[in-house]
């Protein structure tokens, strides 16, 4: 790769070199690897798992789009999430129709922008080595892959995240100038209306500028504060709905624990290898540039420990001005402080890590170019542990359907059944935060999608004393034929102290009543019922509906 000296540079355009045959050859493997990995990625975010069925909270996104404007509004209106990626995907439907790629195409449009606008942004104010790097990393990045794929807001957070970051660099680099920090508020404004948790990078992104400027550019700092006056209405108008969903009460939110750091690594990585991977090189680069120092030293006469020491002093004195060093140092201080909240209030989700992701990027990238003797192998051993990772990636996820939860499947069966009127249960063991009105308009997505005549209803337990679920449903089916059920069982929290892994949490369920879910003889011997176990491992899930014909004999129904 094509590197230029650019640990400290103040302002303007980044100096022009003397080119000779050998920069040329650099610099046309350099962009050959930005476009392979930028190509790459967006053939991975495309292929893979673009067949799988909708999971649960995509149906959630799923079930607004295919609103009204009124209806639309009003599940937004009482929703604890921020509003700009489900009225984007709402827009996106009216248009293009509510097919599961329609509702995922906005997603995975704004993950395979974030690197092209990253190149294009940085261009002309980073050096060629870095620019490619934080671009190839941004292509190839796992959560970058991944979330593509899902219908859910954190495709617009990486986007926001990257653009965020990159204007904060140019805002930094180009001493406060207003078109970067009306850049910076803006991507700012699109990332808290995407996500509120987004708001603790911005947060601290805000007051560093503040510091930095507030001689030369208070006035225009100020005037970018207000922009995120529009996401304070906006979450206040869900505080109430926000705080109720981040108590102790909801298992998928909980405070920091030690354990949880080395997942927060493993997310930032976006994987345990790569990041394993990262560690090495970094620590073999540091090690060969720390000899390679002393050597010399030694050759001049002096210490090789003092001459290594006073190298570092000098390159970290140096990087104090760097706008890619500021940077990753506030992402970091962001990072942190978040981790802190995380401690006391359960918040904690390592895909709320994406905003301080690309700040990260580029304390690696300041790492490897603050190496002389080492940075172009430990670069391109990097571009190469990034391309390796989202292969395997790709590979990996190609073979395996993770998601849960998705009803595609029970919805069939119950369609070809016939079945005028459905009954569904979600089963976690604690009370839902939502009206039930808005539980009914989820369950029954794939019914209204395709036009379906199905009224549908939803079983509200008592969850004070975990009553048994299982007469109610027997009294539903066999009421009247052409009834159908989907009980899902989604392992969740109790008061009590919950034992550690999945097979705590089912240990649990079984003391309360539910032991008959898990040995498969669920409601197999009602008559005229047909039942399946549709589901597996640690979430069961069951589809019954009551027959207008002859039951089946009671071999057949427990072969199904």
């Amino acid at each position: 790769m094509a590197y230029e000296n650019s640990l400290h540079i103040d302002s303007g355009t980044v100096p022009q070199r003397s080119t000779t045959s050998h920069d040329r050859i650099d610099k046309t493997i350099t962009l050959f690897c930005v476009l392979t990995a930028v190509l790459a990625g967006t053939a991975l975010r495309w292929l893979v798992n673009a067949d799988e069925a909708l999971w649960y909270d995509e149906v959630w996104t799923g079930t607004i789009a295919i609103q009204d404007w009124r209806g639309a509004l009003e599940i937004l209106g009482i929703d604890f999430n921020a509003p700009l990626f489900y009225l984007s995907v709402w827009g996106w439907v009216q248009i293009f129709g509510s097919s599961d790629a329609a509702i995922r195409a906005p997603g995975l449009i704004a993950t395979v922008a974030a690197p092209c606008v990253a190149w294009l942004l940085l261009r002309g104010r980073m050096p060629l080595h870095q620019r490619a790097l934080f671009t190839i990393i941004v292509a190839l990045w796992i959560p970058g892959l991944y979330f593509a794929q899902e219908a859910r807001s954190y495709p617009f957070t990486v986007l926001g995240a990257v653009l965020e970051t990159v204007f904060f660099f140019r805002a930094l680099r180009s001493k406060g100038a207003r078109g970067d920090i009306a850049g910076w508020a803006l991507s700012g404004l699109f990332l808290g209306l995407t996500h509120y948790t987004t708001l603790v990078m911005s947060a601290v992104q805000g007051i560093t500028l503040l510091i930095l400027f507030w001689r030369t550019r208070l006035l225009s700092v100020t005037f970018a504060g207000l922009a995120y006056t529009v996401v304070l209405a906006v979450f206040l108008s869900h505080y109430e709905a926000f705080v109720r969903i981040t108590n102790f009460e909801h298992f998928w939110l909980k405070p920091l624990t030690f354990y949880d750091l080395g997942r927060a690594l493993q997310f930032l990585a976006g994987d345990i290898f790569v990041f394993l991977l990262l560690v090495c090189v970094v620590g073999v680069a540091l090690l060969v540039d720390a000899k390679n120092t002393a050597d010399e030293g030694a050759r001049r006469g002096g210490d090789a420990l003092t001459n290594v020491a006073e190298l570092w002093t000098a390159r970290l004195h140096n990087a104090i001005g760097s706008p890619v060093f500021l940077t990753a140092v506030v992402s970091f201080l962001g990072l942190s402080l978040f981790l802190c909240i995380a401690v006391f209030r359960p918040i904690f989700m390592p895909r709320l890590l994406i905003p301080f992701a690309p700040g990260i990027f580029l304390g690696l990238i300041w790492i490897i170019d603050a190496m002389p003797s080492t940075r172009l192998r430990a670069g391109y051993a990097t571009v190469a542990i990034f391309f390796a990772g989202a292969l395997l990636w790709g590979a990996r996820s190609a073979a395996e359907i993770d998601k849960v939860l998705t009803w595609e499947h029970e919805s069939a069966i119950l369609k070809d059944a016939g079945v005028s009127e459905v009954f569904f249960f979600l089963d976690q063991g604690f009370p839902t935060p939502y009206p039930e009105f808005l539980h009914t308009k989820v369950f029954g997505f794939y019914f209204s999608r395709v036009g379906a005549e199905v009224s549908v209803r939803e079983f509200v337990p008592d969850f004070q004393g975990y009553s048994d679920p299982r007469p109610h449903f027997v009294r539903f089916l066999s009421e009247k034929p052409g009834r159908g059920l989907i009980w899902t069982l989604f392992p969740g929290p109790t008061p009590d102290p919950i034992p550690s892994g999945s097979d705590g949490m089912m240990k649990r369920i079984r003391e309360r009543g539910f032991s008959a879910a898990y040995d498969h003889k669920v409601m197999e011997d009602i008559e005229g019922v047909t039942c399946h176990a549709t589901g597996a491992a640690a979430y069961p899930k069951y589809v019954c509906y009551s027959a207008t014909n002859r039951p089946a004999p009671h071999s057949e129904r427990r072969e199904n």
